[in-house]
């Protein structure tokens, strides 16, 4: 079965289209990109993850990198706050994806956070059915959810591909949001392109 198809059925969504993105280190802020439109780009989505990292996150950072958790070895020559900012500027498309800093928990929280969307992914690495299915939330403010839904897939591979319903990136099937436990008023969501950024 088709991968489209497999993720059709999975979340009951006929009109499914799912939408590659390029393998380069930048997928996940590049399908946040492309669901959000203008002004959003990778360089604009990675200069606003940057901005938000602080002492307190490098030193978070460190201890990973240190307990030589998976996914952090990018702080292996990091040894200041400026050079992590820089590094997470650093774009895949550029310098390649071993090269940049993928997309990390607090890469892809501050991104939904400052955005205001929620973001649900299928999580392709999960190993029980039931844990597939990933929802992260703003943290705070009124505005929660307020840009929307927006579905990925994450890969076996950490990688991630934007699921649009009938190409519709802001997805408001809520048969799709129910089976992620999205309760939110999709017809007060309001389009991505009026957002504040």
């Amino acid at each position: 079965m088709p991968r489209s198809a497999s993720l059709s059925s999975l979340l009951s969504l006929p009109s499914l289209k799912l939408i590659s993105i390029a393998a380069d280190g930048d997928c996940f802020y590049k399908a946040i990109a492309t669901a959000l439109g203008d002004p959003h780009t990778v360089s604009s989505l990675r200069a606003l993850v940057s901005s938000k990292l602080s002492d307190d996150q490098f030193s978070m950072f460190q201890l990973a990198y240190d307990a030589q958790v998976a996914g952090y070895e990018f702080m292996r020559r990091v040894r200041s706050l400026e050079a992590l900012k820089s590094l997470f500027l650093v774009e895949g498309t550029d310098a390649g994806g071993g090269h940049c800093v993928w997309a990390e928990g607090f890469g892809v929280q501050t991104v939904v956070d400052e955005v205001g969307v929620i973001l649900c992914v299928v999580d392709e690495e999960a190993r029980a059915r039931e844990d597939r299915f990933v929802v992260m939330r703003p943290e705070g403010g009124e505005e929660v959810g307020k840009g929307g839904v927006i579905v990925l897939q994450r890969t076996r591979r950490s990688h991630y591909n934007l699921i649009t319903d009938g190409g519709e990136a802001i997805v408001k099937d809520s048969v799709v949001l129910a089976k992620f436990g999205v309760d939110v008023d999709v017809d007060e969501q309001e389009p991505p392109a009026k957002r504040r950024k």
